[in-house]
């Protein structure tokens, strides 16, 4: 990150399907096996959200339409469009970054997409994005936009801890001091990790454990730039997934029990990229967080993506 202005998360807009299927009518649909639905019902995932009439393209305009309806944001003040993504979409081949300038007058920005560190794409968006507005101009805005819509049967399957649903989320980011302040980020690609199961639904996935040594060196590098301990993280938002991930790396790192949000698989779904603004508009939309309070926005994705910010809210 650079070294100049602070950046601030202003404001965040998310869309879910209203729409939800059973995850029974996926075990009838032989997308899982009947250990699989055992396992999630277990777990509380007995619905996904799916988005059936809107396309990609319509479910990221929905997110990115509310931030314009704000009449402090001048169009002209967006310096950046950036689109992190898992599930790639059409509209990247037809010119949607000109029809999202033309639509909403953002001609300065900059637009570009971020792929690459699955799960965990967003904070590689956000970190280049905060790198942008530490050394851009007081009073400028960036937005951060993600659409996650799968499109073939197979991208849903997460085995027995999750199926993978539909949704859609914006992040406007500012350096003029209004919003949860990030105070550090980073990101890092393990790539010696591999799922050895891909593609079959018959067994476990199995996991090479040295991702969480890695994920733990990354929560440490950022604590160390924000200058926070890791005793004064109130509370951990990491993407929706297996929760005995998350429990590893809390008893690798001596983290004491209740400070991971661990309850956005039920109560949420995972949403690929989108689990994470998700997870952050439910834990503010919850009050979790109080008033100057620290806390850590963790991601990790199938096959070594991994990225953490370290935030203090406003």
């Amino acid at each position: 990150m650079g070294d100049g202005m602070s950046c601030f998360i202003q404001k965040v807009h998310t869309y879910v399907p209203e729409n939800n299927i059973s995850t029974l009518f996926f075990y009838k649909d032989g997308l899982i096996t009947r250990r699989n639905t055992n396992n999630l019902y277990k777990r509380g995932v007995t619905k996904t959200a799916i988005e059936n009439k809107l396309s990609s393209e319509d479910m990221l305009m929905k997110v990115i339409e509310p931030i314009f309806e704000d009449d402090s944001i001048d169009p002209k003040q967006i310096k950046f469009l950036i689109l992190p993504y898992l599930a790639y979409f059409k509209s990247f081949d037809d010119e949607i970054f000109n029809r999202i300038r033309e639509r909403f007058g953002i001609f300065n920005a900059t637009c570009f997409s971020v792929m690459d560190l699955a799960c965990a794409t967003f904070l590689k968006g956000l970190n280049i994005g905060t790198t942008y507005m530490k050394n851009s101009n007081k009073g400028d805005i960036g937005i951060i936009a993600l659409v996650e819509k799968m499109t073939l049967p197979y991208q849903r399957h997460g085995d027995d801890y999750f199926i993978t649903g539909d949704s859609s989320a914006a992040l406007v980011l500012n350096n003029n001091g209004n919003g949860d302040e990030i105070l550090s980020i980073s990101d890092y690609m393990y790539t010696q990790n591999l799922d050895l199961n891909i593609g079959k639904l018959d067994g476990p996935v199995v996991v090479d454990h040295t991702i969480l040594l890695n994920l733990s060196k990354v929560l440490y590098k950022s604590l160390k730039e924000a200058k926070v301990s890791i005793d004064q993280i109130k509370l951990f938002i990491p993407t929706n997934g297996p929760k005995e991930t998350w429990d590893y790396l809390r008893r690798l790192m001596r983290i004491p029990e209740g400070r991971f949000f661990l309850d956005g698989t039920q109560k949420i779904g995972h949403m690929n990229n989108c689990d994470l603004l998700l997870n952050y508009q439910f834990v503010v939309s919850n009050n979790l967080l109080r008033k100057d309070d620290y806390f850590a926005i963790m991601g990790i994705g199938l096959g070594g993506g991994m990225g953490c910010a370290i935030c203090r809210k406003a």
